[in-house]
C-alpha cells in the first residue's frame, strides 16, 4: 500500500532525513511503500528555490503522515512557518527527535506527540492511520 509522508527538517540535519529515505528505500518501515517528500523537494519551490508557501500548503492535505525532525538546532525550524496552517488542516504531524540531541522543542510544537526515530515508530503510526481511517461495517 502506498503512502506518503511529508518530512519538516532543518538542513543541517539533512543527513537523518535521508536516513528515513533509506529506511523506505529498503524496506525497513512495515508492509508499507513510503513516499519520502522532503519539505524542499521540487515541486514546492519557486523559480528561485525557496520553498513556496502556496504549493506545500496546497499539498499538506495529500499527505498520510507529516514527521518533523528536531534535533539541537530548532529555533529557526522551517517548519515554523507552516505549523499553523498544518494545524488548520488538521495534518496529522509527529515530531521526531534526532537521536543523541537535547536541543528544545519549540513551543509551536508541544501539542504534537514525539516519536522515537526509527522506521518501526514509523510503520507504527501508519498502521494507527489504517485502523483509524478502515470503515467497520455495522450490522
Amino acid at each position: 500500500m502506498q503512502r506518503k509522508l511529508l518530512i519538516g527538517y532543518v538542513f543541517a540535519n539533512r543527513r537523518y532525513l535521508r536516513k528515513v529515505q533509506q529506511w523506505s528505500e529498503r524496506g525497513k518501515i512495515g508492509d508499507f511503500q513510503v513516499d519520502i517528500i522532503p519539505m524542499d523537494a521540487e515541486d514546492y519551490l519557486d523559480e528561485n528555490g525557496h520553498i513556496d508557501p502556496a504549493n506545500l500548503i496546497a499539498a499538506m492535505p495529500s499527505m498520510d503522515l507529516t514527521l518533523i525532525l528536531v534535533g539541537d538546532d530548532n529555533t529557526t525550524h522551517p517548519w515554523l512557518a507552516f505549523e499553523s496552517a498544518a494545524e488548520k488542516l488538521s495534518c496529522k504531524r509527529y515530531v521526531m527527535r534526532i537521536p543523541y540531541t537535547t536541543g528544545p522543542i519549540p513551543t509551536e510544537f508541544n501539542s504534537l506527540r514525539t516519536v522515537a526515530y526509527n522506521p518501526n515508530a514509523i510503520d507504527k503510526l501508519l498502521r494507527i492511520q489504517d485502523e483509524i481511517s478502515t470503515p467497520t461495517e455495522v450490522g
